[in-house]
Order: structure tokens, then sequence, then C-alpha cells
């Protein structure tokens, strides 16, 4: 990614294209994050008041199980018996994790499995 500094994006595709150009862009452009605590505050409010924000209190509400209690909780996935589909969502280095696609198949197969 870089910044469109005086560019649109087709300018913007070339150079970042172009290590050469990067170069001279980063000597220029300004990459600084504009301000923007006001705005956050009515997002704030909303996620407080959602039911996202509720979810999260239950949860971290709970206590972890002991390490002692591990084989018989947290330890009884065996990724080996997953759908292939499935299983290679777990492994590392792999960021389909973070997208809410690969999490979600994740889900419905660990549902479907309980």
């Amino acid at each position: 990614m870089i910044p469109l500094f005086e560019m649109d994006e087709r300018q913007g595709l070339l150079t970042m294209r172009d290590v050469g150009a990067v170069l001279d862009l980063a000597r220029c452009a300004s990459v600084r994050i504009p301000e923007a605590s006001d705005a956050a505050v009515p997002l704030i409010q909303a996620y407080k008041e959602s039911p996202l924000a509720r979810f999260h209190q239950f949860f971290y509400s709970r206590d972890q199980q002991p390490p002692e209690a591990w084989p018989q909780t947290y330890d009884r996935l065996n990724p080996g018996e997953l759908p292939p589909c499935v299983s290679t969502i777990l492994e590392c280095p792999n960021d389909r994790l973070l997208k809410p696609a690969g999490l979600k198949h994740l889900v419905r197969a660990l549902l479907a499995s309980a």
C-alpha cells in the first residue's frame, strides 16, 4: 500500500510497482494518520450498546479452564479429524482464519461435529 499523494488510483498502481518511484514518494508524501478521536466516540458508544459488547462481557466473565483440565476441554479437538477444507484453515502461516469466510467455515464445521 502507498499513499495516493497528489495522484489518482491508476498512477498509484503504477507507482507501487516501481521501487524507485516508491522511494521517491516516501521522501515527499506524508503518511500521518489524521486525528479522528471525535469520530470514534459514537462508534465506541454504539459498540457498548450492541449485542457484540454483551457477548464479550459474557465471554470474559468466565474463568479459563485450568491447564490440567485442557485434555478434557480445549485439547479435545483433533484437527486431523476435520475435513481438509477446514483443517487447512488452522495451518500456519495462514491468514484464512482472519477472513470472515474462513472463520465461518471453521465454526460451521465445529458446530456440526459437536
